[in-house]
Order: structure tokens, then C-alpha cells, then sequence
């Protein structure tokens, strides 16, 4: 609803609209009459009786603070603080905890530069030590006229929210749905309580038996068939079957799973649809009986809609229709679950119903005599016009679409439409959101795309071992400063920038988490700008600059240079592939003068200049058509995109924003319509250079005869070792087979003085090797080798009784630097 409200102040009177809805949204304008003196602003009073009284008992905090974040007004505070104490404070110094004071002081400045509303979360202290609590708000901007800009914080508390969150491990054991965890046999190594209080069994008896005991015979072989696909890398399971209870009754579950190919474990949770199944079956039975009814009737169904189209010809298009009025009309349309349009034969709004208003926001008025193309965000008046040619030619339509809210937002929409040919003709559209279900099909095909990743890198990493380790044994065989030496050199270097992608496909299938190390500005600025060079179009004119005192920031180099080349792909394409590319990377600091305001750039003030702390900033600027308003306040959000379909997924800048805001950076912009578009990124800057890494030595640990046990799954991998570990002085056995390997050790285990070890292996996984060998011989060390960071906690590995994890790929001298470390005594268990 909208409230609006007053404020008496020593220099004038403040009048304000302000919108509430289920999640206050405190956005408005402001009109004032002001005198010419230059007092500060000081409330006196607060007029309206209906605003101050709602203001004073919303659970949420409201303050209006000044452009120096001083503390103006506040409505009430938690543990009965008086509002007063805080008259004359700064919001973010005295009550916001410091380590979130950044990011809210950007988020009021962003206010303060750009006039838009924003958001943030932070711990807000006010009061005593144990009133911290997590805030969630928004900063609205309200401008006095003749005065200077001031700002309203709305705060919501959700520290029981951020509690909720940290309770989820929990789900488990108390989700009251079946879920269970299941060898790829079927036999079940994990189950929740509400799994065995269903079937009528207790935990311990559904322990380590096989599930298939448990279908239904007639289910058994659908199921199977399912279970194939997934073993075989299909998708997220999803299928129903029955079970057979402890007391012979059978349930309907309705599953969904999927398999962890490292461990071979398979994950299901399902749903208990017994008493939908019985309900189906009714209610088929009942539609059964009324498509009979439908049946009889249809002639005099027929006979009724010949009629109302005869009595629409008899009336004119838009006019008679609005005063048809008829309550059997309005009751119909309104009646539809669906939304309901009605447009001319030109594309104008006649009519919509009440379902579309509240999909929408909108007022009937605000849409009755309005083009469709006003509407649709998707298509252009003359696809629009495509469209309706198509659905006149043959009839009807389906097709899928977006419209723009009242707000600006938009929603998926999927279209129904149909032509009647009366008095010129009409069309009629029924349309249904079709957002959530939009954004479940992102999301399944990024868990898919994600899980893929993960298995490629894997393999990847196997590849590349073998590489390096072949390349390290021709070393030796070659002259130093040969060409032979340099093409080792360059097939090293190759393998290292192979490893690096496989970090970051294992990021990105959140299987590793990328480590933070000092980043070069001007070498990131170097990489990618020489990447465009050669990959913009030749109607793109690159203009790039790079101050070289630009320091160094502590973050992944890869995920940098994949913000720089976003933020560029995206200007590249705001402009249609022609126009100009700026970019430029300066260091910021207080005082500094505008590093960006290149005439020909038309960059515009940086925002970062006037920050308390040295900054290394970075803009990208395009000569593009610019955002409008409604666009603007979308940008950032995931798969929202612009592009036509197939061109852009919509998670180009919201990803660039999330690495920003990961490596403790801020990401802002400008646009204009017809003028363009630029973004600001900027990190905090280290305050020293970092130091040189030393060489690497070139010594050999060398070994004394000892012998090797040598395990992993790859061929090319156990025989580059066995070759290298045998030139510096061990034995080695190796294997391919993790039973093999077991077997050979059972039979003689003082034969060997270390196990050598990868975790991922076809059927059992190196820890699974290394507990049954300690409990053969305990002290012999153990090494494990894994592409993965993150499939094997350290207490598992020292419950597993491995001495060291190493991960892949390994340079062979680190391989047998950790082994004599570890056959020394020099390392213990985990």
C-alpha cells in the first residue's frame, strides 16, 4: 500500500510516499518547501499521526541519516534503547561490526552517487554487547529540495534466518522423508528414521541389506532399468515404484537420486505418494464420469458458444466489449486461472483479467489501449507481428515469451493464442508463469553441467601426470640448452597450464576451492587484452591503459582475468560488435585525480577515488545503445540476459559479481541510454610486493633400496613411476588393481617399507586400500594421491591411517622428496 507522511523540520517541511508490501520496499519521492537558511536539518516534529504510529510499531528499524552518515531520526530500537541516543551518530562507525563496515559504507556511497536504491547485510550492535544481531536491509535515497542528499535505512533482523542456515546438516535424521544412502549393489549403508518407521522396520534391520528385497516384484525390473541409466552417467534420477512393508502393506514412493561417482555411492530421498496414488485413482474414476457428462452436453455446449459469438459480431471491438459489462463475461475471464488477454488485430490491449493483474502489478487502466509490444520484453514489435500472423494462418499458438511488470522486473510467461475472425478479428491469449519452472531447468542443467566438469577434470589430471612425469624422465637425456631442453621446457609449462584448468573446472564443479595468492594487476591487464586483440571483431576499436605503478591483489588470477573478459564480451555485444572498447587500470586512493576521464574513453569519475583505503581499479566502457532504468536494476541477476535466445545464458555478470565480491572487491556502474555503458571494478591492494618464490631445487632425494608398493588405476601413471623410483634407487611393485595390489601385500608384508596410493580408483578408493593395509601392518607409512581437495577430509585420512595427501599433478622430485620424508620418519599420520 502506499503511506504517505510528513516531517517538520527547522528548515522546511519533508512530504514522502512510501511503498509497504509483504517485504516493505522503501522507495519513493520527496517534495519540500524550503526557506534559504542553511541550518542543519533537525526534526521537531512528525505530523502525520497515521505514519508515526505505523513507523513506531513495524518490527523493522528505519533511521534517516544524513550524506555523513549521521543518524537524523529513528523509529525504536531493540532492547528498549531510547531512538534518541542515537540522534547525531554514524550509522556505520558506531553500530555496524567492523568487518562489514565496507560493504555497507559502499552500499550507502553507491546511494549517494547514483540516486537508486540498495541493499545489504551486516551485524548491526546497538546496545549492549549481547544485542549484535544480523541485519538485512535496504538504503533508499530521499533528496531535499535546496538541501543535500539524505538517505533512509530500512533494517530487518534475520540473525534466526543466518541460525536457520547453519542447522542443515542436521536434515538428515529429522527430515520426516524417507532418504537413505546405498552401495551401487543396492545394499544400504545409510538410512534416516522416517525410512524404517515407514516400511515398519528399525534402522538396524534395513542396514546391509540390498533395497531390491524391498520392491515389489512388478517394480523390480523398471526400477533396474533405472539404476542402469544412472550407473552408466545418466542424469538425476526420478522414478516411482512400491514397497512391500514389514506387515505386507505396499507404499507408493515417488524417488529421486543420484550416484557419487567416486565413492559409488548412490543418494536417494523420496516423497510418500500412497495417498496421492488412491487419490488418482479416484479422481480418474470421477473424470472418467464427467468426460461421459461432457460428452452428452456438448451439443448444447455448441449451440451456446455459436450463440455468444453471433451476439460479439452485433457489438463493436473494444467499446461494446468494456460495456458488455455482462457479469456472465467478466466472471468468466476473471474466473481463469490463467492470465487472459484480449488484443486487436493491430496488437492493442482491449482486455485482461484480474489472474494477469496480479501476475503483473499493473492496473486495468494501466494496460487497456496499450500496444502488447509495451509488454512483451522479449520479442520486438516486428517478431510480435510474426507471431500473430503465424496464429492467424493456422488458428492457434504456443508459444514461450517474457512480460515486463509494473516494477520493471519481468516473468517468464508461456502464451496460449487463438484468432477469432469477428468483427475484423480478435486475439485471445492465455498466459501462465512459467518463472520457477525456468529456473529449475537452469539449475538441473548446471548441477549436470557441473557434475560433468568434475568427472572430465578427473581424467584430465590422470593425462596430465603422465605428461610431467615422462617429461621429467627425458631431462637427463637431453643437452642443457639444446632445443631438445626447451621443447621439455615448453611441454612443462603446457602441463602447468593444464593443471590450472582443471582447478578451475573443479572450482566450478565445486570440488576445489581456488586458492588465493598475490595477483599482478598490469599481468592480468597484459593476458586479456592481447586475448581481445585477437578475438574482437574488426569493427571494435580497442583503447586499453594501464598505469604501471597498479599494485598487486590478493586473489585467483584466473578468476580475475574472467571478470576483465565478461565485463568485455558484454560491451562488446552492447554495442552490436562495433563501436569502442575502453579499458583501463589505475590504482585509487584518496586525493587522487579522475585516472578515468579519458576524452575519448567518456568514462566518467571513478567511484572509488574517494575511498579511505589504496584500491587497484579497473573499468570497462562501451560506446553501446546503454541500459534503461528497468534494465539497470536487473543486470546482476542470474540468467537474466538481454541477448536473443542461444547468444547469452544471463550469468555473464552475475558470476563476475560474485568472484568481485568473494575477493573482498565492490563492482559498480554507469549507464546512459544512447551514450553507453561502463563498469567499475576495484580490489583492496596489498600493502607490500610480494616476495619472489624461491627456485626449485633440482636435488634428488635418493633412495636406498627400499621397496615400493605403487597403486593407481592408470597404466601410463604406475609405469612412468615404477621407471623414475627404481633410476633414484627403490624397488617398486606397481599395480593397476587395488585387489592385486592387497593380495601381493597380504602375502609378504615385511617386504615393503611404503604404500604409494591414489584415492580415485575403479571399485575402491585409496583410503578404503590404506585401512586394510595399516591393519596389517600399522607403521608402514602411507602416501595418497588425489586430483580432489575436497572428496577426503583430514580426519578420514588419519582414521584411514594415510601419512600425507598430495595432490595431482605431481612433479616426480616432489614425489620422491615426500617419500623420503616419509621413510625417514619425518612425517607422521594425518
Amino acid at each position: 500500500m502506499l503511506l504517505s507522511f510528513t516531517l517538520q523540520t527547522q528548515t522546511g517541511i519533508i512530504g514522502s510516499v512510501i511503498e509497504f508490501n509483504d517485504r516493505y520496499k522503501g522507495e519513493g519521492w520527496i517534495t519540500t518547501s524550503m526557506d534559504d537558511s542553511t541550518d542543519p536539518l533537525e526534526i521537531t516534529n512528525i505530523d502525520d499521526e497515521l505514519w508515526r504510529s505505523l513507523v513506531k510499531n513495524v518490527t523493522d528499524i528505519i533511521l534517516l541519516v544524513d550524506r555523513d552518515e549521521k543518524i537524523l531520526y529513528a523509529n525504536h530500537l531493540p532492547a528498549g534503547i531510547d531512538p534518541s541516543e542515537t540522534i547525531g551518530k554514524n550509522v556505520i562507525d558506531d553500530y555496524v561490526d567492523p568487518e562489514q563496515r565496507e560493504v555497507v559504507r559502499a552500499a550507502f556511497l553507491d546511494v549517494m552517487e547514483t540516486g537508486r536504491t540498495a541493499s545489504y547485510e551486516s551485524i548491526i550492535s546497538i546496545g549492549p554487547e549481547e544485542g549484535k544481531a544480523w541485519y538485512s536491509g535496504r538504503i533508499a535515497p530521499v533528496k531535499l529540495e535546496g538541501s543535500q542528499l539524505c538517505a533512509v535505512f530500512f533494517m530487518q533482523d534475520v540473525t534466526e534466518l543466518k541460525a536457520g542456515k547453519e542447522e542443515m546438516h542436521r536434515f538428515f535424521d529429522l527430515t520426516p522423508e524417507p532418504m537413505c544412502i546405498a552401495l551401487s549393489t543396492g545394499y544400504f549403508k545409510k538410512v534416516n528414521l522416517a525410512f524404517g518407521k515407514i516400511l515398519g522396520y528399525t534402522r538396524e534391520e534395513l542396514l546391509g541389506q540390498s533395497f531390491w528385497e524391498f520392491i515389489h516384484p512388478d517394480d523390480r525390473g523398471p526400477t533396474m532399468l533405472e539404476v542402469e541409466k544412472q550407473l552408466k552417467g545418466g542424469a538425476t534420477l526420478s522414478f516411482a515404484n512400491r514397497y512391500i512393508t514389514k506387515a505386507g502393506d505396499l507404499r507408493w514412493f515417488s524417488w529421486r537420486a543420484i550416484q557419487d561417482f567416486e565413492t559409488g555411492l548412490l543418494y536417494a530421498a523420496a516423497e510418500d505418494i500412497t495417498e496421492r496414488k488412491l487419490a488418482e485413482d479416484k479422481l480418474r474414476e470421477a473424470h472418467n464420469a464427467l468426460e461421459r457428462r461432457v460428452a452428452e452436453r456438448t451439443s448444447s455446449l455448441e449451440e451456446a458458444v455459436a450463440a455468444l459469438k453471433a451476439e460479439m459480431v452485433a457489438r463493436k471491438k473494444s467499446e461494446d466489449l468494456v460495456r458488455m459489462g455482462a457479469a456472465r463475461y467478466r466472471a468468466l475471464i476473471d474466473a481463469v486461472m490463467d492470465g487472459f488477454m484480449l488484443l486487436d488485430d493491430g496488437g492493442l490491449i482491449l482486455d485482461v483479467n484480474e489472474t494477469y493483474l496480479k501476475m503483473t502489478g499493473y492496473e486495468r487502466d494501466d494496460l487497456v489501449g496499450r500496444k502488447i509490444s509495451e509488454v512483451d520484453a522479449a520479442q520486438s514489435p516486428m517478431e510480435i507481428g510474426e507471431y500473430m500472423k503465424a496464429v492467424k494462418r493456422d488458428g492457434s499458438a504456443r508459444f514461450e515469451t517474457r512480460h515486463r511488470k509494473k516494477d520493471g522486473k519481468t516473468i517468464d510467461m508461456e502464451v496460449s493464442a487463438s484468432h477469432e475472425m469477428i468483427e475484423g478479428g480478435f486475439f485471445i491469449g492465455l498466459v501462465r508463469d512459467i518463472t520457477e519452472r525456468r529456473m529449475f531447468q537452469h539449475t538441473q542443467k548446471l548441477e549436470a553441467v557441473g557434475h560433468l566438469a568434475g568427472g572430465m577434470a578427473h581424467e584430465f589430471n590422470n593425462v596430465l601426470q603422465g605428461i610431467l612425469g615422462f617429461s621429467t624422465l627425458l631431462e637427463p637425456m637431453v643437452k642443457t640448452d639444446s632445443t631438445e631442453a626447451e621443447y621439455l621446457e615448453r611441454i612443462t609449462q603446457g602441463t602447468k597450464r593444464g593443471a590450472d584448468l582443471v582447478r578451475r573446472i573443479l572450482a566450478f564443479s565445486h570440488k576445489m576451492e581456488l586458492e588465493k595468492n598475490p595477483v599482478s594487476i598490469p599481468k592480468v591487464f597484459v593476458e586479456v587484452t592481447n586475448l581481445l586483440a585477437g578475438t574482437l571483431p574488426a569493427t571494435v576499436k580497442l583503447i586499453h591503459h594501464c598505469q604501471e605503478n597498479t599494485g598487486f591483489i590478493k586473489a585467483d588470477h584466473t578468476q580475475v582475468a574472467q571478470v576483465l573478459l565478461n565485463l568485455s564480451i558484454n560491451a562488446s555485444h552492447a554495442m552490436d560488435d562495433a563501436g569502442t572498447l575502453t579499458l583501463n587500470a589505475v590504482d585509487c586512493h584518496p586525493g587522487a585525480r579522475d585516472p578515468h576521464g579519458d576524452g575519448e574513453a567518456g568514462c566518467g569519475g571513478c567511484p572509488f577515488i574517494q575511498r579511505k583505503n589504496r584500491r587497484s581499479c579497473i573499468s570497462v566502457g562501451d560506446t553501446g545503445h546503454g541500459m534503461d532504468q528497468a534494465i539497470q536494476e536487473m543486470v546482476f541477476e542470474p540468467f537474466f540476459t538481454t541477448k536473443k535466445k542461444g547468444v547469452g545464458t544471463g550469468l555473464g555478470l552475475s558470476v563476475a559479481r560474485g568472484i568481485v565480491r568473494e575477493n573482498a572487491g565492490h563492482i559498480f556502474f554507469r549507464s546512459e541510454k544512447e551514450k553507453g555503458t561502463v563498469f567499475y571494478v576495484s580490489f583492496p591492494t596489498m600493502g607490500d610486493t610480494p616476495a619472489r618464490a624461491p627456485a626449485h631445487m633440482e636435488i634428488q632425494p635418493l633412495g636406498r633400496g627400499e621397496r615400493i608398493l605403487f597403486v593407481d588405476d592408470e597404466e601410463m601413471i604406475t609405469t612412468m613411476a615404477k621407471i623414475f623410483l627404481e633410476e633414484i634407487g627403490y624397488h617398486v611393485d606397481a599395480f593397476n588393481s587395488h585387489k592385486e595390489a592387497l593380495e601381493t601385500f597380504m602375502r609378504d608384508p615385511e617386504r615393503f617399507h611404503l604404500v604409494v596410493t591414489d584415492q580415485t580408483m575403479r571399485g575402491a578408493t585409496g583410503a578404503e586400500l590404506a585401512a586394510k593395509i595399516k591393519a596389517i601392518k600399522p607403521l608402514i607409512p602411507i602416501l595418497l594421491i588425489t586430483g580432489y581437495s575436497r572428496k577426503l577430509t583430514t580426519k578420514e585420512a588419519a582414521r584411514a591411517g594415510i601419512n600425507r595427501i598430495l595432490y595431482k599433478p605431481l612433479h616426480p622430485q616432489d614425489l620422491s622428496r615426500h617419500i623420503r620424508e616419509a621413510l625417514d620418519g619425518d612425517i607422521g599420520v594425518i
